[in-house]
């Protein structure tokens, strides 16, 4: 079996948790319970154990509380819906019907709602072909096709687009279609989704 030994990972920056993140987690799994999100205690516990009900606190260390709140249980959709997206069939996303979208669009301009939406259809959209692919031959996409699939595939670019909800403040059009900006989330995205990858990656080996 092939041996990964994974270097020590630093950032230049410290790491920030969002002081109400224990109260907003409580919120999640409170939501989670009401909905019937989780079809098992199973699922439910290993969500939890790692600490998917924290996610957001961590991406959004400084959202109102209110604001967190929902995040949080947004995450907790995407999660579920990501482990979904690993099964041999992918269903279509949940979250991309869930009356949660309605929360965290109801400040939304119709440019920031069309865009929120557009990186959500497309995160559906690869995870599908994706799913597809690996049923039928069974073997990765070559590097050409993985980078860009693991970019949308992240969620990290519509995540992206709840850090100005987060913030109580919306991206000007011009800065969002710049290429600074695109630069800039590219970055942070490959940072996110290879980091995640390298974490990711004994288990994925252990299973052929």
């Amino acid at each position: 079996m092939t041996q990964l030994v994974l270097p020590p990972l630093t950032l230049p920056f410290p790491q920030r948790l969002h002081p109400h993140a224990a109260e907003a987690a409580a919120v999640a799994r409170a939501w989670a319970a009401r909905t019937g999100l989780y079809a098992a205690p199973q699922v439910a516990d290993r969500a939890y154990a790692q600490q998917c009900d924290r996610f957001a606190a961590w991406l959004y260390p400084t959202a109102p509380r209110d604001r967190l709140d929902a995040l949080a249980c947004v995450d907790l959709m995407m999660f579920l819906d990501d482990d979904h997206s690993d099964e041999d069939a992918p269903r279509p996303h949940a979250l991309l019907a869930s009356p949660l979208l309605d929360v965290v669009e109801e400040p939304m301009s119709r440019a920031w709602r069309a865009r929120f939406r557009a990186h959500l259809a497309d995160w559906n959209r690869v995870n599908e072909q994706i799913g597809s692919a690996r049923t039928d031959s069974g073997a990765p996409p070559p590097p050409e096709e993985y980078v860009p699939w693991r970019r949308v595939s992240s969620t990290l670019y519509w995540h992206f687009d709840l850090i100005e909800y987060a913030h109580r403040h919306e991206l000007s059009d011009v800065f969002v279609s710049g290429d600074l900006y695109r630069r800039l989330v590219e970055c942070a995205v490959d940072i996110g989704a290879w980091t995640n990858d390298l974490f990711s990656a004994p288990k994925e080996l252990s299973q052929g």
